[in-house]
């Protein structure tokens, strides 16, 4: 048996969640912890709302000068300067090697 996942540990894995793409016993205890905890339930369906309504929207290219700032972080990564990123939450548990 594993431990009851928290709610910061939902909100880190919703992505997945909705995607389909957790393991099958880590998604047994999202499913677990959703059917006890209505604040994440909410978060969920909020989630869900924002999908569909950035889905129904109009297409818009993506600005060049966008785009291109976005490559370059990806090129360069985390020691690049302007590049930041800090956990606000625990990483989900793993399964398996």
């Amino acid at each position: 048996m594993y431990p009851r996942l928290s709610c910061e540990q939902i909100e880190v894995g919703i992505a997945e969640y909705l995607d389909d793409a957790l393991p099958p016993d880590l998604h047994r205890r999202f499913e677990d912890h959703l059917r006890d905890c209505a604040e994440c339930r909410e978060h969920l369906q909020r989630m869900r709302w924002t999908i569909d309504h950035l889905a129904a929207g109009p297409r818009e290219p993506m600005p060049p000068e966008m785009k291109e700032r976005i490559l370059a972080c990806a090129r360069t990564g985390p020691a690049s300067p302007g590049w930041s990123y800090v956990p606000r939450y625990p990483p989900l548990p793993h399964f398996g090697s």
